[in-house]
């Protein structure tokens, strides 16, 4: 969500996108960023069940 991260075509960009990249450059590590195919954040249905990045977490 912007301004933290943006979509530019294929990439993203912001600044959790900036300070992740410093951190792992910093720390060595490398990542994969995927977005959540129904674009939530998350919530819960009337079961109780997550949908939403929250759901994919969960679901794992």
């Amino acid at each position: 969500e912007e301004p933290y991260a943006m979509s530019k075509g294929s990439e993203l960009e912001g600044f959790c996108i900036d300070l992740l990249s410093a951190v792992s450059k910093k720390l060595d590590f490398k990542y994969d960023i995927q977005l959540v195919k129904d674009g939530r954040y998350g919530t819960t249905d009337d079961s109780g069940n997550w949908n939403g990045m929250i759901g994919e977490v969960v679901r794992g």
